[in-house]
């Protein structure tokens, strides 16, 4: 993971962007939601990174093993 992966993701990113990208995760969005969360992932390394923490928060909800959770508290 990146070094700014606990930062809210803000800039480039906008909230209709993640909104988009939540849909898709749980199974509810449309075509527009598909449309949007590709192009936003493909342009933002800030979208791809809230996506990569939304699916660790959600392994861990259900009870999953977390899959590729990599902290590095070294410069904490």
């Amino acid at each position: 993971m990146i070094k700014d992966d606990d930062k809210l993701v803000s800039g480039t990113a906008s909230s209709v962007d993640q909104e988009s990208l939540s849909a898709l995760m749980d199974g509810e969005a449309n075509d527009l939601d598909m449309a949007r969360a590709l192009r936003g992932t493909a342009g933002s390394e800030e979208l791809r990174v809230y996506w990569r923490r939304q699916q660790l928060i959600r392994e861990a909800i259900v009870g999953q093993r977390v899959s590729a959770l990599e902290i590095d508290v070294s410069e904490a």
